[in-house]
């Protein structure tokens, strides 16, 4: 219901009545009926959502923006984690893509860091299964790898926007990491007509 006694219908009304000693009646009456219909019509008030609205909504994204890091080496694991989320990210290890192909199918993640080599499950058949499924194919993805040699191979990867090799420079893989969630939440955000959130982690 639109409340006449409003601050906001208040200041519009001043602003239709200036209106109408500068310009005249009929365009201030052209403007008064504009002013009512936007102020009053259905699609511009905010409706509750049902039940079943509420249930088939997609889930949004937090604030801070989760990466999920995939490597064997327990070092690797805990340096990476370290360094992300005194950076503001949430982190998911996994250990190999086993592992990570359970947490992906847990959640949603803006990124991926995976090392290439790993047990049952390496890096190159883990970007495989991410860039094979719908739920996950928009996930942008990091490679890490001590082997040089490997790095021609991951250039023909898709999804991998980035390959660094170990030890890697913080201050670049921070910067990367920064541009691809921020990517992520925009894909992700565009797909489910959700806020845009812009900034940091």
């Amino acid at each position: 219901m639109l409340n006449v006694f409003s601050g906001a219908w208040l200041e519009s009304w001043n602003v239709f009545a200036d209106i109408v000693s500068s310009y005249g009646y009929l365009i201030a009456v052209l403007m008064g009926l504009a002013l009512v219909f936007f102020c009053s019509a259905p699609i511009f008030r905010t409706q509750p959502l049902t039940p079943t609205e509420q249930r088939e909504r997609p889930e949004a994204p937090s604030r801070q923006r989760s990466i999920l890091v995939v490597d064997d080496s327990a070092v690797v694991r805990a340096k990476l984690a370290k360094l992300l989320q005194l950076a503001g990210y949430r982190v998911t290890l996994a250990q190999d893509g086993v592992e990570a192909e359970e947490a992906l199918a847990r959640e949603r993640f803006h990124l991926m860091i995976t090392d290439l080599e790993m047990p049952r499950i390496d890096g190159f058949e883990l970007i495989a299964s991410v860039q094979g499924s719908l739920a996950t194919e928009q996930l942008p993805i990091i490679a890490i790898t001590g082997h040089e040699a490997l790095q021609g191979r991951v250039r023909d990867c898709e999804g991998v926007f980035g390959i660094f090799q170990k030890p890697w420079n913080d201050r670049e893989l921070l910067r990367r990491v920064a541009a691809l969630t921020q990517l992520s939440e925009l894909t992700w955000n565009v797909e489910h007509g959700a806020p845009t959130l812009l900034g940091g982690a």
